[in-house]
């Protein structure tokens, strides 16, 4: 197994109770970002995120790409610390001991402090921030069935973002008005067949549904692990990654994680959208003679308790499938994936990364959650956040003139 890719796994379980994508999303991209940095300070391959980071040309790559993820998830993720300890400890103790692991657990630990000392005022700590109940206007939110919880860290459209330049860099157009002939189809669309009860939605758009409505996160690392993990074992050599590729590889792909859930919360925010039971509950109100309302409509699963325009898994999907095709130079890649949640047991395969991103996004629309456009606008903010980061984030230093990248270009 490729060294990078164990520690994400590592991360995912450790980082599993940190309450949702958001702060996992932060936790995995710090993590990514110092192992990457570490390596990076051994032998400069790519532009680091970190400056002025200690140089070891000598150092064990292997352990300073332990010593970054364990002391960053150590701070991400404490309750976990025998766990941690002893990935830890299993990993150097694989490795000689000599003067070169003692050095390269010197560059990890050095590229974990500068990373979370990085991040450390970036707004998470204020993201619990509560939004004050808004009485109801037809459009505008309202918290959803069955518990109608407050909206999810509404202040998390306030963190300084990883490699945008501000969380509205890529916000969509808004969503169309109440009155509209646009707006008269996508609520008849997803009223029709993202419904508990829909007739019309057919046995395969049940399942597709189903199989995307787990963590999404954990779905795409799971991906480029199976992907990285696979051309590791190839028989064609030309197909591996090295450590430094893997390494960028998951800090490309995990800092474009955590930018679209911080766009993605600001446009939600921002625009506050009321989401389909909502709509389709109180359609008498929209103003609309195209939309028909019924009390008694319930979505095929239940609403995620946060605004609903964007769409923030086909945000995340795009975004993801970008980095990959961009860090492994096509989108004709193919992989399996296994559901995380609701079908445990069942694989997916797909040829292409944009394929699986497609899928995700139409999965919303099934599940009842978002009105379409919701999930195309989101397909295209999450290519702009993932082109943007495989243009101008960790580039390789040949064609960076050898500089360090920013912590916020």
């Amino acid at each position: 197994m490729d060294t990078v890719a164990e520690w994400n796994a590592i991360a995912f379980d450790v980082c599993s109770g940190l309450g949702g994508g958001t702060r996992q999303s932060r936790a995995l991209a710090v993590t990514h970002l110092a192992i990457h940095d570490a390596l990076n300070s051994i032998r400069p391959v790519y532009a680091t995120y970190a400056r002025g980071l200690p140089r070891g040309p000598k150092a064990s790559p292997q352990a300073a790409v332990a010593a970054a993820a364990h002391d960053t998830l150590a701070v991400m993720a404490g309750d976990h610390q025998m766990q941690l300890d002893k990935a830890y400890e299993d990993a150097i103790d694989r490795l000689p001991d000599n003067a070169a692991r003692g050095e390269g657990i010197s560059l990890g630990k050095a590229a974990a402090r500068a990373i979370l000392a990085m991040r450390s005022r970036d707004g998470a700590d204020r993201a619990e921030l509560h939004l004050a109940p808004q009485p109801f206007a037809p459009g505008r939110y309202q918290p959803t069935p069955s518990r109608f919880d407050p909206p999810i860290v509404p202040g998390w459209r306030n963190v300084t973002p990883f490699a945008m330049r501000t969380a509205a860099q890529f916000r969509p157009l808004p969503p169309p008005a109440l009155d509209s002939e646009q707006y008269a189809q996508l609520y008849n669309e997803v009223k029709r067949i993202g419904g508990l009860h829909s007739t019309q939605r057919t046995r395969q758009q049940t399942a597709t549904a189903k199989f995307w409505s787990g963590d999404a996160l954990a779905t795409w690392n799971e991906i480029a692990r199976n992907v990285v993990n696979g051309r590791a074992g190839d028989r064609d050599r030309g197909n591996d990654l090295d450590l430094w590729q893997s390494a960028r590889l998951f800090a490309l792909l995990d800092a474009a994680a955590a930018d679209s859930f911080i766009s993605g919360w600001e446009a939600k925010f921002h625009y506050l959208n009321w989401r389909p039971v909502t709509a389709i509950r109180r359609g008498d109100t929209d103003g609309n003679a195209a939309t028909s309302p019924d009390p008694d409509w319930s979505p095929l699963l239940v609403t995620p308790a946060h605004p609903e325009y964007p769409s923030t898994h086909s945000i995340l999907a795009s975004a993801s499938a970008n980095v990959l095709q961009c860090a492994l130079g096509s989108d004709a890649v193919p992989f399996a994936i296994a559901s995380d949640k609701v079908f445990f047991g069942r694989t997916r395969h797909f040829e292409r990364f944009s394929q699986a991103a497609n899928e995700v996004a139409l999965s919303r629309l099934y599940a009842g959650a978002h009105f379409r456009l919701a999930n195309t606008r989101g397909l295209e903010q999450g290519k702009k956040i993932g082109q943007h980061i495989c243009n101008t984030f960790l580039p390789p230093l040949a064609s960076a003139a050898a500089a360090s990248v920013s912590a916020n270009r």
